[in-house]
């Protein structure tokens, strides 16, 4: 298993832009949990296995609402007190591909 930030896995879980380290840290979390580097149309399919096995792991994430926030300050304050309220750093465990089945909901 892997820590990642609060911030990137909420960047999966909302598809709001609030990972830290950026598309990149995306990029490695989507990398870790699938086990292959997503390329083109392969990052979406990554994004939604990805997005529901977070759903999984951190179902008390999985409901947390975003509010428009206009600028990066605003982004920064907001997640920091996401970051107290629930934790900065999670430590996220690969998809498991057994029994992992879609439902209409989830996708």
């Amino acid at each position: 298993m892997k820590t990642f930030h609060l911030g990137t896995i909420l960047t999966i879980l909302t598809g709001w832009a609030l990972a830290p380290g950026g598309l990149p840290a995306v990029q490695e979390l989507l990398e870790y949990m699938t086990g292959e580097r997503p390329l083109d149309l392969g990052v979406i399919r990554a994004y939604m296995q990805a997005r529901i096995d977070l759903r999984h792991q951190f179902p008390h994430l999985a409901d947390i609402h975003v509010p428009r926030l206009a600028s990066p300050t605003d982004r920064a304050d907001w997640l920091a007190v996401q970051a107290s309220r629930f934790g900065e750093q999670h430590t996220v465990r690969p998809i498991s591909n057994s029994g992992l089945v879609l439902t209409a909901k989830e996708i």
